[in-house]
């Protein structure tokens, strides 16, 4: 009996043992599929949630673009490169000074004056002969319209040179300035470094009278005296007496009516003394003559060879010398002239 409980009790353990491992199978199997499902749910949000926060992200922030830096460079140093030398033009001037009418010199209507410059070439052409200094601009005042530079030679690179031109003030008072320039042998016209011609400037001062009266101008009574060339003509014997000749030439305007003439030889020994009034004693020739009838007086551009007497010839090749006057009048009057001539015997 006791038996039959012990079998009963162990089949009852057994067949509870079985449900229970049934059970505790179920059970874990329902866990299993729960703890599964809890899984895949939690990595779906977790990805939902990364999705929703990358899309957050992406909305919330700006987009960044990559940016670039440029790795510097070393810089090229330049090469050296030779300066150019500035080449010298051939025909250039620089004016120096004004030599002669400085400007706003004074001047009255129709008054001649020349105008000098003093210029230097700056060029690397000599100035020549065939060079021109030509009016350009403003008043010309009468002066040419070109006219030769220099008359002669070269003006080389850095010499100076005076460059003169003839001009005449105009008639009206005024300021007035005529501007120059220099013209080359090829037709060039240039003009000084700074690109300016060079000028004269001038006043015209018009006379004013210092009254209400009319100016009256009073020429000066001018007493123009005789004038003459002498030249020793040679020593002549005209038997019985030695004679000394003179060429008298009248160039003066008076006709000179008397003659008065020293002769002194040597060691200033007095060899003649003499006045003469018209007729003189005189050749009527160009050339000397013993004897010859006299003329009344010597009139202007006449030429006569006087004659004065001498003692005693001096020897060839001693000096002499003479004093000769003439006069208007006779016995030396009116106005008179006198020169002193040296000669040879």
């Amino acid at each position: 009996m006791r038996k039959n409980n012990k079998k009963k009790l162990l089949l009852a353990l057994t067949l509870l043992l079985i449900v229970s491992l049934a059970c505790g199978v179920s059970s874990n199997e329902g866990n299993l599929e729960t703890a599964a499902a809890e899984t895949v749910e939690v990595e779906l949000t977790t990805r939902a949630q990364v999705a929703q926060a990358e899309t957050q992200a992406t909305a919330d922030s700006p987009l960044m673009t990559a940016t670039f830096t440029s790795i510097p460079t070393g810089t090229p140093i330049p090469a050296a490169t030779a300066t150019p030398t500035s080449e010298i033009d051939c025909d250039v001037a620089a004016f120096v000074s004004d030599v002669t009418v400085p400007d706003g010199s004074d001047f009255i209507p129709g008054e001649n004056f020349t105008k000098t410059w003093r210029l230097k070439n700056v060029g690397s052409c000599p100035w020549t002969a065939a060079y021109d200094l030509v009016f350009f601009d403003g008043e010309q005042m009468g002066g040419p319209v070109s006219q030769p530079l220099i008359n002669s030679g070269e003006v080389e690179p850095n010499d100076t040179v005076d460059v003169s031109v003839d001009l005449t003030a105009p008639g009206a008072g005024g300021n007035y300035t005529g501007y120059w320039k220099i013209r080359n042998n090829s037709n060039v016209v240039f003009e000084l470094s700074n690109g300016d011609p060079f000028y004269v400037e001038i006043d015209v001062i018009e006379p004013t009278a210092t009254s209400e009266f009319p100016l009256l101008l009073l020429t000066p009574f001018v007493i123009i005296g005789p004038d003459f060339n002498a030249n020793y003509g040679g020593n002549y014997n005209c038997f019985p007496n030695n004679r000394a000749m003179f060429q008298i030439e009248n160039t003066g305007f008076l006709t000179i009516e008397s003659i008065e003439i020293f002769v002194e030889g040597p060691l200033g020994i007095l060899q003649h003394h003499s006045i003469q009034n018209a007729p003189f004693k005189s050749s009527s020739k160009l050339f000397p003559e013993c004897w010859a009838p006299g003329f009344s007086s010597l009139v202007a551009d006449d030429i006569r060879f006087i004659h004065v007497g001498l003692g005693s010839l001096p020897l060839p090749g001693i000096p002499g010398e003479a004093t000769i006057k003439v006069c208007g009048l006779d016995d030396l009057g009116g106005f008179c002239k006198e020169k002193t001539i040296n000669f040879i015997w």
